[in-house]
């Protein structure tokens, strides 16, 4: 290629870049007019509501500062009939199934497994007696395991980490529907601290926050270190914090409706859960 064919190419390639840099701020443009739009019919028609619902102390408070709009905050629950905490024969068959599921949780597995008595089972498998968090006696009864692993769940978005920024501040009026569901199982979460998470997560009574990944870090390994048969400070704190998840009046969905939410809805023929779930049968 000669220089001058360089230079071509190099120019094209400028032209193109602000080619693109245009087209994005001219999208950017009119997708900021559509949102300022969006934004202020938000503020005129959520004045004139009869009823204005948020999901956080903080959006109401925003929706007043902003644009004077009343609101009553009811928080999100989860559905009893999704999320609940297994009992130990349920957590058994659920690790077995994980283990019959897929290559990735074969770990899950241990050598010990038996048959019936006539070699046979309905599923045409054999049956685990163990998994490495729990078994079953000779007597049928579920045990969990003194040397089972923790289980620790990582959830996090999809959005690009340079984006993660723009991500917070968005949630700052806003909760994470997984940790809402994970209350919903009684298990304890480490969060990110923000603005308004203080609403759903109270450090040391529900869950764990961290600023830092030092201090993500540090409460790993607090959890993790020795679990469970050597860590019995850090065994406790799990089920403190578990049980205290238990102990919220309003954990289910149902509960939380008739309670917080019916009441401001019943006027416009709406019904309460147990009313609901006796139409349903």
């Amino acid at each position: 290629m000669t220089r001058v064919e360089r230079a071509v190419q190099a120019a094209a390639a400028v032209a193109n870049k602000r080619k693109r840099q245009a087209d994005r701020k001219k999208r950017l443009s009119l997708l900021q007019r559509y949102v300022e739009q969006t934004y202020y019919y938000e503020g005129y028609f959520g004045r004139h509501a009869d009823l204005n619902i948020c999901v956080t102390h903080a959006m109401r408070q925003d929706m007043r500062d902003a644009w004077d709009v009343s609101a009553a905050t009811v928080y999100d629950k989860p559905p009893s009939w999704n999320f609940r905490k297994l009992n130990d024969e349920e957590r058994h068959n659920f690790y077995v199934k994980l283990a019959r599921y897929s290559e990735e949780f074969k770990t899950f597995r241990t050598d010990c497994s038996a048959s019936s008595a006539n070699g046979e089972f309905a599923d045409g498998e054999e049956k685990l007696l163990e998994t490495r968090f729990s078994y079953r006696d000779n007597d049928e009864k579920v045990h969990l395991r003194n040397d089972r692993p923790l289980i620790l769940i990582s959830s996090t978005s999809w959005t690009e980490d340079e984006d993660f920024g723009l991500l917070l501040d968005a949630l700052r009026l806003d909760l994470p529907m997984k940790v809402v569901d994970m209350f919903g199982c009684a298990l304890p979460v480490i969060v990110k601290r923000f603005a308004c998470i203080g609403e759903l997560v109270s450090d040391g009574y529900n869950g764990r926050l961290f600023d830092t990944a030092h201090e993500l870090s540090h409460i790993i390994k607090t959890f993790a270190c020795g679990f469970p048969l050597y860590s019995t400070v850090s065994l406790q704190q799990l089920n403190t914090l578990a049980s205290n998840i238990q102990a919220d009046p309003l954990i289910s969905w149902s509960k939380n409706w008739d309670a917080c939410m019916w009441p401001l809805v019943r006027n416009y023929g709406a019904l309460s859960a147990e009313d609901l779930a006796r139409r349903q049968r």
